[in-house]
């Protein structure tokens, strides 16, 4: 259930980080609509660059027992992302660079890590009745 929450969420923060990066890098910024139209452009290069990689990240942070705070898991969840990220650009041979590559696709992961980590934890603790919900109330 990780990985699928992964793979749902984290393509779609990296695009959206992604167009937002580019956007501040360039000289004049973008009208709204530009925006809008060059962040939905994004969306589905996420999915095609990052599917994988956020599945495979979510894979791993589901191993992480439950126990952990919500700040481990996200924490967690980030630097996961960050090395699948930074595994999979370097098996591209991407370059090393601070605004294309290795670094680049490594922060990107980092951040969408921690997007889908939130989500996940939020999900997740949603699901669980609470203690006092499970007992019944008619007593």
């Amino acid at each position: 259930m990780t990985a699928l929450i992964f793979a749902a969420t984290g393509p779609l923060a990296g695009a959206l980080a992604y167009a937002i990066w580019g956007f501040s890098l360039g000289d004049e910024p973008p009208t709204v609509v530009e925006a809008i139209l060059g962040a939905i452009w994004m969306i589905p290069f996420g999915y095609v660059i990052g599917l994988v990689p956020a599945a495979l990240t979510g894979l791993v942070v589901g191993i992480l027992p439950r126990r952990y705070s919500a700040a481990v898991y996200v924490g967690f969840s980030a630097v996961v992302g960050a090395l699948v990220m930074a595994a999979f650009s370097t098996l591209t041979a991407s370059p090393v660079g601070v605004t294309e590559g290795v670094l680049n696709l490594a922060v990107l992961g980092a951040g969408a890590g921690a997007l889908s980590g939130i989500v996940s934890r939020s999900l997740i603790r949603s699901g669980r009745a609470r203690p006092d919900e499970s007992r019944s109330s008619t007593a």
